[in-house]
């Protein structure tokens, strides 16, 4: 069987829109997004939303692969970041305290095709009621 091509970026657009539809109602999560390498593969670039706003992404529309951040660490390692809850994310992710003041969970997996890694898919969830927040 030979490759799927997507024509116009107005199409693959659809196309990861809908995957991602589909991974944050699978997973239980209230929002996801997906991010592509760039040409220069030094960063991932925002490329699909779902459950938020993509104004809400702010300075997270283009960010470093080598920044110490989940879907950063997905894309450059090849494996999947799961944080379960607020506090194995303070721990593992201090940095995101500041960002994401909320308590939350995330899972941020490596998104590719025949062997070759081309981003990164992350799915986000409330806490479960009663954990404590990020901004302790």
């Amino acid at each position: 069987m030979g490759a799927v091509t997507v024509g116009e970026t107005a199409e693959r657009e659809d196309l990861l829109t809908a995957a991602l539809g589909k991974a944050v109602q699978g997973a239980g999560a209230y929002s996801g997004s997906v991010f592509l390498r760039s040409r220069d593969r030094r960063a991932l670039v925002l490329a699909a939303t779902c459950g938020m706003p993509p104004s809400l992404l702010g300075g997270w529309r283009l960010i470093p692969v080598s920044s110490p951040i989940p879907v950063a660490a997905a894309f450059s390692t090849g494996r999947t970041v799961h944080l379960s809850d607020a506090d194995e994310t303070v721990r593992r992710y201090p940095q995101l305290a500041v960002a994401l003041p909320y308590a939350f969970g995330s899972c941020s997996v490596p998104v590719g095709a025949g062997g070759e890694t081309f981003g990164a898919l992350a799915v986000v969830w409330a806490a479960p009621p009663g954990s404590a927040g990020l901004s302790k």
